[in-house]
């Protein structure tokens, strides 16, 4: 183990001379290299794997597979040019690929032998020389020839490990008890292939990210997350021999010979504390040891050292977890686990990683989802357990592992629901409307004052924007990384909904509502927006899962995790008061129906009273937040800084407070947002919504169904009566926390209209497949009022704007969409003054310019630019419309055509 720390550092320390000795583009060349040679260590850590296991039958395949190696070394090498040209790399980085192939292989096998007859010693001479050597060569021929002179120390190196591992010693005689593991089948490949093929995906997992992340990022931001692949690295090596020392005694066992009780629990131990530590300490020291080894152009990947670590940390993780399973005969489902994990990881890199916050989550989500997947595998045929290898869990891991290894099928279910649910959200993206762009400014500014911009000048509750705080400093700005928090609500929706539709009435209705959540176009929608909807609705779900719970079992926790619930809701949405209130009226009806039953009365009583505390605890801290926000709303006369709807004011449905809007908003609560063509079809089928409400209430109703549909009318009516008084609170997303509630109750009617079982299960695909073509509707149709192109628009400005141009806006809080997506050009609220001289972009909303007030005062500005200049251009995406005016040219188009009228 000190070996392998002393190599960790060693390696760390070779790639921080580097990066101070190389420049950036070099230094991406070279983190790209060292990745290609991690990856051509791969099949020499599968052969340390079969080693391991095999060391006689790996020992006397050592000369073929050196003599194959070469030749591929000797092909690599002549055909340095062409791949050199195809990788976008440096010649010599390529020939020293194909010289360090031989020496790869070589040392992977001697390394196998050497693990499996436990000569420890030379396993360490070998770790510690590798490292040595490219620190000694390694750095000055990089600073004499560049990468190319890295990279061929880097080569020797592996030789120098290979000549050192090679060397015996007479203190290194095969152990008493190191028994080799020997498999039935006679066929050598089969017997090394199952040991070698996870650990060499495995390999391939760590290192995919750097490969593809330097194909897909630029170069500076290549060379960012090569800092961060560099010390991640450093962090998976410290551990990397545990499982190579494990797979022997491992091997004893799936012989049939005594375990060595204590080498799983160990082994399992190290890794994590190891992990654990690493991850920790670099997260708190990550700052000034990024600019202290690296330089202080890299200090900007600081904030993403700590997830990365806990990435690797789990990789190590996997690497043990990944021993006990080629042992116990379950190596075909640990390969087919990494090659999925694999597979997602670099298609998902490849498709939405644009910086390397986004890489790093990518790879931290992979991660993790294989821990789990390969902790809650199948119990072998041969119990390790039984044999003392299971190691000593407490009992609540116990509860939880017996419990996942139970539930497998449920959970299987589940995760390819959340899989799909992710690939829908993900499969479509839009621009940053006004409200996102408005948080994500926020979301910049030091946290104090975040908090006190939020004072003056917000409405909303601080959880979103203190998680939005968090994820803008971990993943960066790009509109994936801000929509992180939705995006994981709402995948999380889908399980939530599960568990809460079998809790309150049975698995089938849990199963139709999560398949429901999974393509509710809404839910859908809000899983892309960076606010606090898609988190609103999760918190909504789970809060009437833990009501239930609370009333029927009545335990302590049951009803703390509810008051955590409710005061969750406050702390995402105010007006979340609102099912709240709604839950405190079925506690009392529950009460009042319990009266005669002094005990049951008296529980009751006393878990209210708890769930009731630890709401107030946890409110408490909110308020001084709250009473500043209302004090800043009456002061500005209830007049808001910031839109009060984003399309509604678009479209012919939902415009002003009447029964037509209440009718539009049940809409978007089901099928989604449509243009009006659409929205008239949907309309017109409101008689069945009332034969499904007769049919409903025909067959009795429960009293958790009149608990949700308390949730969903109470919330309605008490907006639509504020809304007629303040037409902008009128509006879905305020009382999104009532849509889980509505697919709950949805879906308990396709699973009680029938007893039959094929029945319900036509009505629940005819549901689905309803919501998946409005789902596709809403995304992909351009006349959908809530889409507005703002990034459509202003890519189409920068194609052919000066440096001198001036872009004006109108309304003014168009400002924080205009500062993202046009950083560098010098953008003006409508009204400002313009130097003479320079092209004027006038950029509008169509809810500008179809409302009368405001469209007369636009075309004022407009005609006055015109007095001054040419209009020569304007041009419209969704929502959006834009005009160019030039200092000179001919007049293309009048103001009357600007208007389009």
């Amino acid at each position: 183990m000190a070996a392998q720390w002393i190599a960790g550092l060693g390696n760390l320390a070779f790639a921080v001379a580097l990066a101070r000795v190389l420049p950036s583009s070099e230094y991406s060349h070279m983190t790209a290299f060292l990745g290609v040679y991690v990856l051509l260590s791969v099949p020499g850590a599968a052969l340390s794997a079969a080693g391991a296991l095999n060391p006689s039958q790996l020992e006397a395949l050592s000369t073929r597979i050196v003599t194959i190696a070469t030749v591929i070394g000797v092909v690599v090498a002549a055909s340095a040019v062409p791949i050199a040209a195809a990788l976008d790399v440096e010649t010599g980085l390529v020939v020293a690929l194909g010289f360090a192939a031989p020496a790869a292989a070589l040392l992977g096998a001697r390394r196998g032998v050497a693990y499996g007859r436990r000569h420890h010693r030379q396993i360490a001479a070998s770790l510690v020389a590798e490292p040595l050597v490219r620190l000694a060569a390694g750095v000055a021929l990089a600073a004499k020839f560049g990468a190319a002179g890295g990279a061929a120390a880097t080569a020797a190196a592996g030789y120098v490990a290979a000549i050192t591992v090679t060397t015996r010693r007479r203190s290194d005689q095969p152990a008493p008890s190191a028994v080799e593991f020997r498999p039935r089948t006679a066929s050598l490949a089969r017997a090394m292939l199952p040991a070698a093929a996870p650990f060499a995906l495995v390999a391939v997992l760590q290192t995919a990210d750097l490969l593809v992340a330097d194909r897909v990022l630029g170069r500076e931001a290549a060379a960012d997350f090569g800092v961060l692949s560099t010390i991640g690295g450093a962090a998976v090596f410290a551990t990397a021999t545990v499982p190579l020392v494990l797979l022997p005694a491992l091997g004893r066992v799936a012989s049939g010979r005594p375990a060595d009780g204590g080498a799983a629990r160990t082994a399992t131990t190290i890794t994590i504390a190891v992990g654990a530590a690493v991850a920790v300490v670099g997260a708190l020291v990550a700052r000034p040891f990024v600019e202290l080894t690296f330089g202080e152009r890299y200090a900007d990947v600081a904030p993403l050292v700590g997830p990365y670590l806990v990435a690797m940390a789990l990789i190590a993780a996997t690497r043990v977890r990944l021993a006990r399973l080629v042992a116990d005969d379950r190596a075909r489902f640990a390969v087919i686990a990494v090659a999925v994990a694999v597979s997602v990881q670099v298609g998902l890199i490849a498709m939405f990683a644009r910086s390397p916050g986004a890489v790093v989550a990518v790879t931290l989500l992979v991660t993790s989802g294989l821990a789990a997947v390969l902790e809650l595998s199948p119990r072998s045929r041969t119990s390790l357990a039984a044999n003392g290898f299971a190691g000593a869990p407490t009992p609540m891991a116990t509860r939880v592992l017996a419990w996942a290894r139970h539930e497998r099928g449920r959970l299987t279910g589940l995760a390819g629901l959340c899989t799909i649910a992710a690939a829908v959200r993900l499969a479509t993206s839009r621009g940053l409307w006004v409200d996102e762009a408005i948080s994500v400014e926020q979301a910049q500014m030091p946290f104090g004052d975040m908090l006190a911009d939020m004072r003056f000048t917000d409405v909303h509750p601080p959880a979103h924007h203190v998680l939005l705080w968090i994820t803008v400093r971990l993943f960066g700005t790009s509109e994936l990384a801000v929509r992180l928090p939705s995006l994981l609500a709402g995948v999380a929706l889908v399980p939530a909904l599960y568990w809460v539709g079998r809790l309150v009435y049975d698995r089938r209705t849990g199963w139709v509502a999560a398949a429901m959540a999974t393509v509710a176009p809404f839910c859908v929608w809000y899983s892309q927006e960076a606010r606090m909807y898609s988190q609103f609705m999760l918190v909504a779900a789970l809060a009437i899962g833990a009501q239930v719970q609370a009333v029927r079992r009545g335990l302590r926790r049951d009803w703390i995790v509810y008051g955590i619930c409710t005061a969750a809701l406050l702390w995402t949405q105010y007006f979340a008061l609102l099912p709240i209130a709604v839950h405190q009226l079925a506690f009392a009806a529950i009460f009042w129906l319990r009266r005669r039953d002094r005990t049951e009365r008296a529980r009751l009583l006393r878990g209210w009273l708890v769930s009731t505390i630890v709401f107030v605890v946890a409110v408490a801290p909110m308020l001084p937040l709250l009473q500043d926000q209302l004090a800043a709303y009456t002061n500005r006369g209830g007049a808001g800084l910031v839109p009060g709807q984003a399309g509604a004011g678009n479209s012919s449905f939902g415009g002003a407070v009447s029964i037509y809007a209440l009718g539009a908003n049940l809409i978007w609560a089901l099928l989604g947002y449509h243009a009006d063509g659409v929205m008239v079809q949907l309309a017109a089928l409101w008689p069945l919504l009332i034969v499904v409400t007769l049919v409903l209430l025909g067959r009795g109703r429960s009293r958790v169904s009149l608990l949700l549909a308390g949730l969903i009318v109470v919330p309605i009516a008490a907006l639509f009566a504020i809304g007629s008084m303040k037409r902008d609170l009128f509006e879905l997303r305020y009382f999104s926390g009532a849509v889980p509630a509505l697919l709950l109750l949805s879906a308990r009617f396709v699973t009680a209209a029938t007893r039959r079982r094929v029945a319900a299960s036509i009505a629940a695909t005819a549901l689905l497949t309803a919501m998946s073509v409005g789902l596709v509707d809403q995304q992909l149709n351009g006349a959908n009022p809530r889409l507005y192109d703002f990034e459509g628009a202003f890519r189409r400005i920068e194609e052919v704007a000066g440096p001198d141009d001036v872009v004006l806006y109108e309304p003014s809080y168009l400002g924080d969409v205009v500062d993202y997506y046009a950083p560098g050009v010098d953008s003006r609220p409508v009204g400002s003054e313009v130097p003479n001289g320079v092209t004027v972009w006038v950029v509008s909303t169509d809810r500008i310019v179809n409302t009368e007030a405001s469209a007369a005062a636009l075309g004022g500005v407009l005609a006055d630019l015109e007095q001054r200049r040419t209009l020569v251009d304007r041009f419209s995406v969704p929502n959006v419309r834009v005009w160019q005016m030039s200092p000179a040219g001919p007049s293309v188009k009048t103001l009357d055509k600007a208007f389009g009228r």
